[in-house]
């Protein structure tokens, strides 16, 4: 079992900045864990089920608080939101287990595919034609907010890369959301998807505690830096680091299946 000890002075300063830059990006378009999770993945003894547990653990705590911070600054439509957020949370307890019987080798093709699909509609995504949102009280605004919860809720716990973004854009095509809006619904929905990962993941031992503690500490200060700079410089700013953040993401998770680093 890898301890906080065992990891060099290097490669602990290497994992606290990218815990810090991945709190910055996760809370103003979500992905973050694009770059916390190859990080940690780089770090000798980690398997990937070790990776994805202690990576909740400090995605977790990032994106309370980003969520946080945009609940005491924006109007959250709470009456579908917490109901999402619950079905999100058993969906992601779900997936999580399906992550411990995954092989190994198919998450760096998954997240690449997950990130050009990401990609394309973030760059798509401003000739979408958005309404205003529907009532908290229509069937249907329940429907499709319970079917997102269920499928990035599950996504979340098998694979989690990119879930923030993910949830960002489907809050604006499905629900009609505006930017700004999405993002902070974004984050209610990932801090209980993270929730529930770790809900399953905790039993099996796999957490570096330590180690996802300090990096939870430092991706909480990248969270807070996020969330308040995408406050201030609304939805342009928003949509110009997710169309950016997603483009460098697949090129270096691309160039690392090809082996090109």
């Amino acid at each position: 079992m890898l301890d906080l000890l065992s990891v060099t002075p290097e490669l602990f300063i290497v994992l606290l900045l990218a815990a810090f830059c991945a709190g910055c990006i996760d809370s103003v378009v979500g992905g973050g864990g694009m770059i916390q999770l190859p990080a940690l993945l780089m770090a000798p003894g980690f398997s990937p089920v070790a990776a994805l547990s202690t990576n909740k653990v400090a995605s977790a705590m990032g994106t309370l608080t980003s969520a946080s911070t945009y609940i005491r600054s924006l109007k959250i439509p709470w009456k579908i939101l917490l109901p999402v957020a619950f079905v999100a949370f058993c969906a992601s307890a779900a997936g999580a287990y399906c992550a411990t019987i995954l092989p190994a080798h198919i998450f760096r093709p998954a997240i690449v595919v997950v990130l050009a699909a990401i990609l394309v509609f973030s760059v798509l995504q401003p000739r979408i034609p958005r309404g205003q949102p529907r009532a908290l009280t229509t069937s249907s605004f329940l429907v499709c907010g319970f079917a997102l919860g269920l499928i990035l809720g599950g996504y979340d716990g098998i694979l989690g890369a990119g879930t923030g973004a993910m949830m960002l854009v489907a809050l604006q095509i499905a629900m009609g959301y505006d930017m700004l809006h999405a993002t902070a619904a974004a984050k209610v929905l990932n801090t209980a998807t993270n929730l529930g990962a770790l809900l399953y993941f905790i039993p099996l031992g796999a957490i570096h505690w330590l180690l996802g503690i300090a990096m939870g500490c430092a991706n909480m200060a990248g969270s807070w830096v996020g969330a308040r700079t995408a406050i201030h410089l609304g939805e342009r700013f928003i949509r110009r680091v997710l169309v950016i953040v997603m483009t460098l993401m697949l090129l270096r998770m691309s160039a690392q299946i090809l082996g090109w680093v």
